[in-house]
């Protein structure tokens, strides 16, 4: 069961926490899981600074090597990982988020998946960055 934080009286719209899956994978579906991994929470976050660049330095200072490539995802509030699970990739995906920030969520819940590459992946991660 998951447990998403809201506030009535929101006084401060664009203020949230989130709590970041790491370490982990998802299992198959139906009954999406993540599995085998931990969670971190972090406090204090505002929809004007929050971005990719924030989930990166995240995942550096809890100890994953600057060379690892992760895809983050959020889960939409109240949907199972199933249907609710969305990208975190684009400025469209992030304003998405932060609809949910502003209609008063104040837990977002956002997975880190470790991007397990092919000689191939890597090659072309390579030429694009």
């Amino acid at each position: 069961m998951t447990s998403t934080l809201t506030l009535k009286d929101n006084d401060e719209p664009t203020k949230f926490s989130i709590k970041v899956y790491h370490g982990g994978e998802f299992s198959d579906n139906p009954c999406r899981s993540y599995v085998g991994g931990k969670y971190n929470f972090i406090d204090c976050l505002d929809i004007d600074d929050f971005g990719i660049d924030v989930l990166e330095e995240m995942v550096k200072q809890i100890g994953y090597s600057v060379d690892m490539v992760f895809y983050f995802h959020f889960k939409i509030p109240y949907v199972c990982l199933d249907l609710g699970l969305k990208c975190l990739a684009s400025d469209s995906d992030f304003l998405s988020l932060f609809e949910h920030v502003r209609g008063g969520v104040k837990l977002i819940e956002i997975y880190d998946e470790l991007l397990v590459h092919t000689s191939v992946d890597f090659v072309l991660y390579q030429v694009l960055h």
